[in-house]
């Protein structure tokens, strides 16, 4: 072949420009036995194709120009093959006939020649099962102008073939692998639409990779259908610039031990019906694989209307799914939730994650941040830092715009914004479960209950609003109200009726200064008749902070 053709592809080999002009040198036994048109095309049969993929997968050698330039061959990753779907394998862009066949053989025929790239021209093309893509293939589409859609006959309609792994539009040659086995498979730029078509028993997933290493999924559509991606038991992937539509299962789904993975400047929107989960990282998945998952990252993602029915859809989700699995280090930043049923849920033995920056509106049917146990444990030592809620409480009885059980867990710098009037029941809620937790609320106003329900002995609250700042009553000493009182240093609750005259001064800051906090549980007040500097009454359960002057002989409280 030429040494100067052009290769219609942003991809080169490590030697020089790659060609696409080889395949009209090698293909011509390949094109005879497909045919050059359309119309009266018989079937290829499959021993035509291993016949004439031989040639294919044989290494084509060429000699590159330029200075320093040697002699390379054509079939091997990046030196690999580019077959067009249309122009090789005749696959029909006008969407009317079913093209699975030939974009099969045509995937088939890039695998065989040890990878490289399967590109779909602008056109509707019609699939009624997956295509199986082989390692070290990029399939490369002409962005939402290429699409592939579901036929109405799709496998599966009738008879639920998920366990079979032929329900996917597009997945990985070795689906049924038990370890990783195929690897550096690239989808990029191409629709998927599955229309009315649904999976018996679930499993309409536009693309669906199982034990593969290195995967990229990038600049990718989906409409309807369960899943735009469901990735099982891969490590090193990427999904990257998606967009979702109306999916009924999930957006963007990867489990079954599912490691190091990122989803980025993804978006998931239902308009219609309801969907499951946002974007999901899961320790056991559907086959039994290994229920240990590590490493993912969540960034910069928008999710609408991720709802259920029933008012326990997640927008964005790391569970571990079942006793013995796990989730380790989720890391969620600057991500958009809104009109959701839950936010960002943290559920069983999950350990290190961490979320920065995230923002929820709308998110009154469950809670907009939840730690949850399941039957693998409770989630420890999580962080949550400067999460945004905006009207997440025009739904009365939500339980909290935070719920936390687990242990070491810490929710930083709440954030609560209102048009209306708060209607949930509490800001922060810590459940008997939670050990050693801790939370602090920036802003937000007061719901329909305590600010805090704090059911744990150990957990920690931390209220700034109004510059006020208390540990929440939980084993803080508690006394009654009385004309005199004596309170520790640091923080007492006080209960009763009884008015409050004198604070009995601690021998810590008797002739240095100091300053007690108390957090009132009853109806007191105090007057200043003692050695209180002026009167007032305390808010129920809002912290008051008195500061002993020696110089003065008195009192000072932080409000009155």
């Amino acid at each position: 072949m030429a040494s100067n053709d052009v290769y219609p592809s942003p991809y080169i080999d490590k030697t020089g420009v790659v060609s696409a002009a080889w395949l009209n040198d090698v293909g011509a036994a390949i094109w005879g036995a497909i045919g050059t048109g359309r119309g009266g095309i018989p079937p290829i049969t499959p021993a035509q194709v291993k016949a004439n993929l031989a040639i294919l997968g044989s290494d084509v050698g060429y000699t590159p120009t330029g200075a320093g330039a040697v002699a390379s061959t054509v079939g091997k990753w990046l030196d690999g093959a580019w077959i067009d779907v249309v122009a090789g394998f005749n696959a029909d862009p006008t969407g009317l006939t079913d093209s699975t066949t030939r974009i099969q053989a045509a995937a088939t025929a890039v695998g065989a020649a040890g990878g490289g790239v399967l590109h779909f021209p602008p056109g509707i093309f019609m699939v009624n099962q997956t295509v199986k893509i082989s390692s070290n293939t990029i399939v490369q589409g002409s962005g939402r102008a290429t699409l592939i859609k579901a036929n109405p006959t799709y496998v599966g309609i009738n008879g639920g073939t998920y366990a079979s792994f032929n329900c996917h539009m597009m997945g990985n040659v070795n689906y049924a692998a038990t370890v990783l086995t195929d690897s550096d498979i690239v989808i990029r730029d191409i629709a998927f639409d599955w229309g009315a078509v649904t999976i018996a028993g679930g499993g309409a997933f536009s693309i669906s990779f199982h034990f593969v290493n290195r995967c990229t999924i990038d600049n990718v559509w989906s409409n309807s259908g369960d899943n735009v991606t469901a990735l099982l038991s891969c490590l090193d992937t990427v999904t990257y610039n998606c967009h979702g539509f109306n999916c009924r299962n999930a957006y963007f789904d990867d489990w079954g031990g599912a490691s190091s993975i990122k989803v980025l400047f993804c978006t998931g929107r239902t308009t219609v019906g309801n969907t499951t989960q946002g974007i999901q990282f899961t320790g056991l998945g559907s086959f039994s694989d290994p229920g240990q998952a590590t490493n993912a990252i969540m960034a910069f993602n928008e999710l609408y209307g991720i709802k259920n029915g029933i008012g326990t859809a997640s927008a964005l989700i790391s569970n571990s799914n079942a006793a013995a699995s796990s989730t380790v280090r989720f890391k969620s930043f600057g991500n958009y939730v809104e009109n959701s049923d839950n936010g960002l849920v943290v559920q069983g033995a999950i350990g290190q994650s961490l979320s920065v920056g995230d923002m929820f509106r709308n998110c009154t049917t469950g809670s907009p941040i939840f730690f949850n146990t399941d039957a693998s444990g409770s989630p420890s030592d999580c962080r949550v830092i400067s999460p945004t809620f905006i009207d997440c409480s025009h739904a009365a009885g939500n339980i909290a715009m935070v719920v936390m059980n687990g242990s070491r867990n810490r929710v930083e710098n709440i954030n609560v914004i209102n048009t209306g009037a708060a209607a949930y029941t509490s800001i922060v809620w810590f459940p008997v479960g939670s050990v050693n937790c801790y939370a602090s609320i920036s802003k937000a106003p007061t719901g329909l209950g305590a600010r805090v329900n704090n059911q744990s002995t150990t957990a920690l609250v931390l209220d700034r609003d109004d510059m006020d700042a208390w540990p929440y009553p939980g084993a803080i000493p508690t006394i009654a109200s009385a004309n005199t009182i004596a309170p520790t240093l640091g923080v007492t609750c006080v209960s009763g009726a009884t008015l409050v005259k004198t604070i009995t001064v601690p021998a810590g800051c008797a002739s240095g200064g100091g300053r007690l906090t108390l957090i009132s549980l009853g109806t007191w007040v105090w007057d200043a008749t003692g050695n209180i500097q002026m009167a007032g009454t305390p808010v129920l359960y809002r912290p008051i902070e008195f500061y002993w002057l020696p110089s003065v002989g008195k009192w000072f409280p932080s409000y009155v």
